[in-house]
């Protein structure tokens, strides 16, 4: 019994020593010639390039976290967030502001070699927090413009700051803050914002529970909202943007094109009538010698023809509502009062053939219903023409959806042109008695006119008549001043038969508050237009 009892004694000390080996080993034997470990924590898989979500907090929560590595006594551990580094050890602890953050952690041996993980932390605002929206203009600016950023809960803001500098803030309500651009260097800068109790990190939505944070990017350099263009030859091209103030020349297939006017966010070239047909790059030259960005790239094509193919393709018209591209969006940027649409259609072995052009499918483009929907018969190949008007521009604008609906047809082409000249008004009209034709302000977003149209009214007039062309209200477009102060008068003597009256729009905020009048004394309207 003795030696059986010894027996077990020793088994048990055997397996004691092989156990405790087994536990100790990764530090026990770990020396600092081994190549450094991170056992804990796990970060999760980079996804095209962004590191894995690692943590997903309140920003009321403190964050709280450590790391285990080996060999431990032999090893240094360095937290990094955004690239700045916070802490040393293997505990760190703090309160994060909203926002999205990048923590990286780093173990050196003594020896030098080192090992890493990083890992996004995701800080959510709370339910009161100012939360600005999606909107990507917002957050492109330039120094000292004026600016807005939209958002929700954002009355009580009393501080804007960017890149550490404080904006002016020129107003502020629930929904949006007006603010004047600090002065700063071209670059990419976290926003926060103050009121009576904290500063809140700035983030904005992207949908329930998402969030991004809120950087502004300040350029000096000319920036244009698009990179490719559209025009006939001779026809006005309006560019916008940011610090278009700036830009000294456009040239297009060799030719200078003439700027007609020009601010720090809108300008207005003709595109040169010699060019033919065809795609060209937009050359442009600034003051100063930068570069522009053409919406994020440093070239812009603008494609002149007299028509502009919104798509080709070959699609069966069966009545059925057919998804048709990008049209509409195309449509609702490109359409304008006078402009020419046109679908090419050939008819199929069928019992009838029928097309049309609507919007939301019972929304017949020309504004026709039942029974006179303005269908258009198909007899072999041919090209269905509308021309828009306001009523088209408007169920373009406000639509949810654009197709061609039939039967017995199929679409290849669908193409749009604009119009040399708009007419916006036929007559004749009643003679003038002091008031004339006229087109109240919510009439001016479908007639076709922005800045640099040129407003052309074609009369008839009596010997001795004046006439003028103003707002409805008898004040001078541009200005605002009253059309009989001293000054630019725009009244006119016209002399007898047939003549004109004609007027460059320089901007647009007398027209939009005030409307368009063709007024004065003593002469008939037989046509307006905008060109």
């Amino acid at each position: 019994m003795n030696k059986i009892y010894s027996l077990l004694i020793a088994f048990a000390a055997v397996a004691i020593t092989f156990t405790s080996c087994k536990d100790e080993e990764p530090f026990a034997t770990a020396s600092e010639d081994d190549f450094p470990q991170i056992l804990l924590p796990w970060f999760g898989e980079w996804e095209d390039g962004v590191p894995g979500e690692y943590k997903n907090i309140s920003r009321d929560i403190e964050y709280v976290d450590s790391v285990t590595v080996t060999p431990a006594r032999y090893t240094t551990v360095e937290w990094f967030i955004d690239g700045e580094k916070v802490n040393e050890g293997t505990r760190y602890n703090r309160y994060f502001k909203a926002g999205n953050y990048t923590l990286k952690i780093v173990a050196t041996t003594t020896k030098g070699l080192s090992t890493s993980r990083t890992g996004r932390i995701i800080v959510r605002p709370l339910l009161s927090d100012p939360i600005f929206d999606d909107v990507a203009e917002e957050r492109l600016v330039a120094p000292g413009i004026t600016a807005t950023l939209t958002g929700m809960d954002l009355g009580d803001v009393k501080k804007l700051i960017i890149g550490g500098k404080e904006a002016t803030i020129v107003s502020v309500s629930r929904n949006q803050i007006v603010y004047i651009v600090p002065s700063l260097e071209d670059g990419n800068y976290a926003v926060e914002v103050v009121d009576d109790n904290m500063t809140y990190g700035g983030v904005y939505t992207t949908g329930e529970n998402t969030y991004e944070n809120m950087n502004i990017l300040v350029t000096k350099a000319p920036y244009v909202s698009k990179n490719e263009l559209n025009s006939k030859a001779g026809r006005d091209v309006t560019l916008t943007g940011l610090n278009l103030h700036n830009i000294k020349s456009i040239t297009i297939g060799g030719i200078q094109a003439t700027i007609k006017s020009q601010s720090s966010t809108e300008l207005t070239f003709t595109c040169p009538k010699e060019l033919e047909n065809g795609d060209y790059e937009l050359v442009v030259a600034t003051t100063d010698g930068s570069e522009v960005n053409f919406n994020g790239s440093n070239t812009c094509t603008i494609s002149v023809a007299s028509a502009i193919v919104l798509w080709e393709g070959n699609l069966a018209i069966d009545w059925v509502d057919p998804e048709i591209g990008d049209v509409h969006a195309k449509l609702k940027e490109l359409a304008q009062v006078g402009s020419t649409l046109r679908l090419y259609v050939t008819e199929t072995e069928a019992t009838y053939h029928m097309a049309c052009a609507v919007v939301d499918w019972c929304g017949i483009l020309t504004g026709k219903g039942d029974p006179d929907r303005g269908d258009s018969s198909v007899s072999g190949t041919q090209v269905i023409e509308y021309v828009l008007n306001s009523t088209s521009i408007n169920m373009i604008k406000n639509g949810g959806k654009f197709s061609v609906v039939g039967f017995g047809c199929k679409l290849t082409k669908i193409t749009i042109e604009d119009p040399d000249e708009i007419t916006i008004y036929e007559g004749p009209s009643e003679k003038t008695a002091w008031s004339g034709v006229m087109f109240g302000a919510d009439q001016i977003p479908s007639l076709g006119i922005k800045i640099g149209s040129t407003i052309t009214a074609y009369l008839t007039a009596d010997e001795g008549a004046i006439g003028a062309i103003a707002t409805t209200w008898w004040n001078k477009i541009n200005s605002g001043d009253k059309w009989e102060a001293e000054g630019e008068v725009i009244k006119t003597e016209l002399p007898a038969g047939k003549c004109t009256l004609q007027y460059n729009v320089a901007t647009m905020n007398y027209l939009n508050e005030q409307g368009l009048g063709i007024i004065g004394n003593g002469f008939v309207v037989d046509r307006i237009t905008v060109k």
